[in-house]
Order: C-alpha cells, then sequence, then structure tokens
C-alpha cells in the first residue's frame, strides 16, 4: 500500500506546470476545495484507488495531511532556486528534444516496436508534454518560480493517464485495481491507529492532522527528498559555467541526431542506416602452392 501512495506522490511531482495568477499554495487550496476525503481508513482507501484508476491523481494531494502537502510545494520551490539561465537554457533543449520526436515519428515506430508501444501513443504523449510545458509557462524561470503541480496533475496529468490507458498491458492492469477484487475491510480502529484488510494483507493506518495515510509513509521522507533537491540546485548553480557548456554540448547533439535521422539513419539500435547495404565480406587469400620436394 505504500507503493501506491509514493507512486502517487511521485506522479504529482512529475506531472506539473506552472500557474501565474496564485501562488502554489492557494492554487492547490483553490483546486482542491471541492474533494471530499472520508473520515475512515477503509473509505479513504476504497476512494483514493477509485481516483487512482480514473486518472484524478491530484485529488490525491488533498487526502494528505497539510504538513505534507507543504513540503511537496516546497520541494518545488527548492527547484525554482536553480539559476534562471540554467533553467531556461534546459527547459529550451526539453522542448527541442520533443520536437525532434514529434518530428520524426516514423522513426520513433522503431522505438515503439521494439518497447512494444505504438508510435502514434509517444506522439500524443509528447504532443501534451509539449503544450504542458508551453501553455504552463515552464520556459520561462519566471513562471516556473509560481509553480503549482496540482494544477498540472489536474489539467494535463487526466490526458496523459488517458493515453497510457489505451496500452494492452496497461488495461490489463487497471482491470486488476478494483475496489471489490482487493477485497477492502476496516480490521480494527482504536483512537488515531486503524488497520485496513487490502487484497489479503493488513496495512497499518494512522491519522495525522485529521488525515488517514498508511503508518510507514513519513513526513521524513518528503523533507530528505527536500534536502536532497536543495542540495542538487545548490551544487548545479555552483557549476553553473559547466553545465552550460555541457548544455551547449547537449544542443549539438540533438542537431546531430536531428541531421541522422533526416538522412535516414538510426542514432542508436541494431540499424545503423535503414537503407546502407551489409558490409562485404573479403574473401581470404587462396594458399600458396606447396614446394615440390628436392630430389
Amino acid at each position: 500500500m505504500k507503493k501506491f501512495w509514493m507512486i502517487a506522490v511521485l506522479f504529482l511531482f512529475v506531472a506539473a506546470v506552472g500557474c501565474k495568477e496564485k501562488s502554489p499554495e492557494e492554487a492547490s487550496k483553490d483546486a482542491l476545495k471541492e474533494v471530499k476525503v472520508p473520515d475512515k481508513a477503509d473509505a479513504v482507501v476504497v476512494e483514493a484507488v477509485k481516483l487512482a484508476k480514473a486518472g484524478e491523481f491530484y485529488k490525491l494531494m488533498a487526502f494528505l495531511p497539510d504538513s505534507y502537502q507543504k513540503e511537496i510545494l516546497d520541494i518545488f520551490a527548492e527547484m525554482a532556486k536553480i539559476d534562471p539561465e540554467l533553467y531556461n537554457k534546459g527547459a529550451a533543449i526539453l522542448v527541442k528534444a520533443i520536437d525532434l520526436g514529434i518530428k520524426e515519428k516514423d522513426k520513433l515506430a522503431e522505438l515503439g516496436k521494439d518497447l512494444g508501444i505504438p508510435a502514434e501513443m509517444i506522439v500524443e504523449a509528447l504532443n501534451v508534454v509539449k503544450e504542458a510545458v508551453e501553455k504552463g509557462g515552464l520556459k520561462d524561470h519566471e513562471a516556473f518560480k509560481k509553480f503549482s503541480v496540482v494544477i498540472f496533475a489536474k489539467d494535463y496529468g487526466k490526458k496523459l493517464f488517458d493515453i497510457a490507458s489505451k496500452h494492452e498491458k496497461v488495461k490489463a492492469g487497471l482491470a486488476e485495481v478494483d475496489v471489490e477484487k482487493l477485497g477492502i475491510k476496516l480490521e480494527k480502529e482504536e483512537g488515531d491507529k486503524a488497520t485496513v484488510l487490502i487484497d489479503g494483507d493488513s496495512t497499518k493506518f494512522v491519522k495525522v492532522e485529521g488525515k488517514w495515510i498508511p503508518e510507514d509513509f513519513k513526513k521524513e521522507e518528503l523533507t530528505k527528498a527536500k534536502e536532497a533537491i536543495k542540495k542538487a540546485v545548490e551544487e548545479a548553480n555552483k557549476n553553473k559555467a559547466e553545465i552550460l557548456k555541457a548544455m551547449e554540448e547537449g544542443e549539438k547533439a540533438l542537431a546531430n541526431i536531428d541531421a541522422r535521422m533526416a538522412g535516414g539513419m538510426l542514432p542508436m539500435g541494431r540499424k545503423h542506416h535503414m537503407e546502407e547495404p551489409p558490409p562485404a565480406v573479403e574473401e581470404a587469400p587462396a594458399p600458396a602452392p606447396e614446394a615440390a620436394p628436392a630430389e
């Protein structure tokens, strides 16, 4: 059960967009004000499963204690301390990479075939990501400082979820995520502690700031993540010159890949050129005739 909650939170981490009109805290509260959080531990699990299966991950933020929500928002506040030039350069490279993927959708068919993912699905996802970056203002560092993870999960998370749900393996997995099949049942509740039966396993819950969460989901995990981000940003700012140089090399690499793919060449994989004939095999030289024996 802990994995379920962590996956939900991580999804919120990566699915994010800027919000210019309000602060992150205000935007989050406004988006979550209609979410009803159950007051029983088993009901929390049932509702969380339903929301996750529907792709409404952003609503899961409301299920977390306020202090947990603040830690998540603070993580993005730490990210926003990145040097503006570094951020803007990196965002520009991201857009170029997305554009390259969309442009070379025929080449993506080869990659998608190996991964079992239709090229159309990859391109559709890339278009959604590009829309999120451009319309959400993520290309601009000033907009990123007003970053709202909840707003993106609401506006774009569902779109990405719906695309992924078209994959047969994802469909099969979602079919297994069923409230009835999981047999969710409250086993015991005593004060701020409860035990919920989920798919045959007993999971302990605790009530923190009026919200039921898995006992082993500690706020310290989010705090550690925030500290790690803080150190990473400080290190990046300290090594700005070296990183900018590496980014320039990355831009050159993208341009090189674009040129290679435009010429029918694949940047990686078994085939190095789609129309290039196999190299000729050189024949071994004929052995020298044996010398006649001396008389």
